[in-house]
């Protein structure tokens, strides 16, 4: 409902003001490498440490889960995902997401997923975390119209989250 939507001045603000409220000096974000280049000034404006996560060509750039779980640490609060990602185009299914959020739920991690290339995935289907029912209490989906209606100046964003979460 419209109580679980924050509006934001695109998704940078939206993932910054998410990341505020998420993470802090002392935790550790988790982020799948190649990531966009923006992502460790929105972590390290939260006092927390950014973590790449590797991804490899072999897998086509896709966060495994065993990758995910070997990076991992008792400090490890978030899990920025970027689906579909810019810069290397790997689009997670269904599966893949449920598998990623999996370690996720048995690590207590956030899922913060940068959702602005939702409608560019061409032949593949697009799945959020927000999607997923047993995700949904721990995921939070940031977006705008920048890239879906090529309004990037238009400053409209969102991030879609549990009700609990959006007064923070």
């Amino acid at each position: 409902g419209a109580h679980q939507v924050v509006y934001t001045a695109g998704t940078q603000h939206g993932l910054f003001v998410t990341m505020m409220a998420l993470a802090e000096a002392g935790d550790e974000v988790l982020v799948p490498d190649p990531y966009y280049a923006t992502y460790e000034g929105i972590v390290a404006a939260t006092g927390a440490t950014f973590v790449p996560v590797a991804t490899s060509p072999e897998d086509g750039f896709h966060l495994t889960p065993e990758g995910l779980e070997a990076a991992i640490t008792p400090r490890s609060r978030v899990l920025l995902l970027n689906t579909p990602s810019n810069p290397t185009g790997a689009v997670l299914s269904e599966g893949e997401i449920d598998a990623i959020g999996e370690v996720c739920e048995r690590h207590d991690l956030w899922i913060v997923c940068d959702e602005v290339y939702a409608a560019l995935t061409f032949d593949r289907p697009f799945s959020s975390p927000f999607d997923r029912p047993q995700l949904r209490d721990r995921s939070v989906a940031v977006a705008s119209i920048s890239k879906s209606h090529a309004l990037p100046g238009f400053r409209a964003g969102w991030a879609a989250c549990p009700a609990e979460l959006a007064p923070r």
